[in-house]
């Protein structure tokens, strides 16, 4: 990217702010928008979300991720930890909102 990782704590408030372009194209088409944190780099090792719009995950990559050019991005148990965050992420977004359609997808600046 030719941006650096603390992009990526930007381009989430903005989001929590409903400020971003997703948050008022959510906004104006009536549709909830959900963002879990689960290791932005830049920044606290706490992040301080509304929980509106950003949540963070219980369990979060401490510092992000790995340069995979060098190695592994994440280790086995953080991978297993991302998974399971974003199953029960889920299942809470689906009780909450009783949403019967998902759209995934994710943020990150100069990420791997």
């Amino acid at each position: 990217s030719a941006y650096p990782q603390q992009v990526t704590k930007k381009v989430l408030e903005g989001l929590d702010q409903g400020i971003a372009g997703a948050s008022v194209l959510a906004e104006n088409n009536d549709v909830t928008l959900r963002v879990i944190d689960v290791g932005v780099a830049a920044g606290e090792s706490e992040n301080s979300w509304s929980g509106d719009v950003v949540r963070s995950a219980e369990f979060r990559v401490k510092g992000g991720t790995e340069n995979f050019c060098t190695g592994s991005a994440l280790t086995v148990e953080q991978l297993d930890q991302c998974l399971l965050v974003g199953r029960n992420e889920t299942r809470k977004f689906i009780d909450e909102t009783e949403a019967s359609v998902m759209i995934f997808g994710e943020v990150g600046i100069g990420n791997t």
